[in-house]
């Protein structure tokens, strides 16, 4: 006699794991980093201008 094993897999909901990521904060102040499409910047657009002064 055999035993059948049935197993369900089940398809990731990756917009959901991205609607679930914390916003990005700027490495210097802390503040929430308004992100721009393929943009890699860890600083906020002040901290940035302090940089170039």
């Amino acid at each position: 006699m055999s035993t059948k094993i049935v197993i369900k897999r089940t398809v990731p909901n990756y917009l959901q794991f991205y609607k679930n990521l914390p916003p990005k904060s700027c490495v210097d102040c802390g503040h929430v980093v308004i992100e721009q499409h393929e943009s890699y910047s860890t600083k906020c657009e002040h901290c940035l201008s302090k940089d170039h002064e």
